[in-house]
């Protein structure tokens, strides 16, 4: 049970001291006393007597401070590589699943396969190994996979049994990245040839460039160019973009977004409205004035003929009449001046 860790503490005998932290630089940590409380940190260095310096991650503040291990806690998130530092599971390593508040994390043991449970202090981030692993069972990398009826998403990285997926629950702004097994993926997803639309009503599939638009919010970082990618899925009005202006480093240079958000910059398909003209037998090509009705496309044809627009209409009568057939031939075959 997940209680199973805090009820060791529990039957300790009273007065034992709990085991200490071991910090690491590089470590994220949580300040839990004092004036910077719930302030989040990066390690520095762990000083000889024992002081942790770390730098607190607050806009306009580059100083590392000094705090006692027991005002920091380790932080991890699903999808972390860990290594076990210290107690009951030293030398294990494997991908977190889960993260609880009472500094606890579920992992995926790289050598047993089985879930572990350990407390965070014990834990270290682990570098990641140079495995080359592409293929997960009949998933490969940056595959479009079902989760469940309501949850798809693009496999951003794999690790012997598990992936990392970054679902079609997450914004431009805000990453929503799952750790799963083998057995968690229902199926492979085909979108190669899926169609949407964007914000101008263009049509948009996979090999597209698009550009999409950020919400607006003060702590989502300024880019000075509209972001933008490659569409590389497509999934019920939504778009998997590889992107070198995805905002989250936990994304795998990939965003998700709604096709809404978009706008179309290079297709390999044309746009509705000359999809449309194709359709009509104009390939493309846009009249350059209205069609006309049958009378007056003749008049079109007379005017041509005289050279010149009649003044009225029943100037126009005579002269179209003169300039008939049978009219404009005399007995000697004979052009009619026009009247004057």
């Amino acid at each position: 049970a997940a209680s199973d860790l805090s009820s060791l503490i529990a039957a300790l005998p009273a007065g034992l001291a709990m085991p200490k932290t071991v910090f690491m630089k590089g470590d994220l940590v949580k300040i839990i006393k004092g004036d910077l409380q719930n302030i989040e940190a990066m390690v520095e260095t762990v000083r000889e007597d024992g002081k942790v310096m770390v730098r607190p991650k607050v806009e306009g503040f580059d100083e590392a401070v000094d705090f006692d291990g027991e005002e920091l806690r380790k932080l991890f998130n699903i999808g972390d590589r860990v290594s076990v530092i210290s107690g009951p599971y030293i030398g294990e390593s494997g991908i977190v699943l889960q993260v609880s508040d009472n500094d606890q994390c579920i992992f995926i043991s790289d050598t047993t396969k089985q879930e572990v449970k350990s407390f965070g202090r014990d834990m270290s981030i682990a570098a990641a190994p140079q495995t080359g692993v592409e293929v997960l069972g009949e998933h490969q990398l940056h595959d479009l996979v079902l989760l469940d009826q309501f949850t798809a998403g693009v496999i951003i990285s794999i690790q012997r049994d598990a992936a990392r997926v970054l679902t079609s629950a997450s914004t431009p702004e805000q990453a929503d990245v799952r750790v799963v097994r083998g057995v968690d993926i229902q199926r492979k997803l085909a979108s190669r040839n899926v169609l949407t639309t964007d914000a101008a009503n263009n049509q948009v599939r996979a090999g597209d460039f698009v550009t999409y638009a950020l919400a607006i919010n003060p702590k989502t970082p300024i880019i000075s160019k509209q972001p933008g990618g490659e569409v590389s899925h497509v999934w019920r009005g939504q778009l998997f973009i590889s992107s070198r202006d995805a905002i989250s480093s936990e994304s795998g240079g990939f965003v998700c977004v709604r096709a809404n958000r978009c706008k179309l910059r290079g297709a390999k398909t044309n746009s509705l409205a000359d999809a449309a003209r194709a359709a009509a037998g104009g390939g493309g090509y846009t009249p350059s004035r209205s069609l006309q009705s049958p009378g007056q496309a003749y008049q079109g044809r007379a005017r041509e003929q005289m050279g010149y627009a009649p003044s009225s209409p029943g100037q126009f009568a005579a002269q179209t009449a003169a300039f008939s057939p049978t009219a404009a031939h005399g007995v000697a075959g004979g052009m009619r001046p026009p009247p004057p």
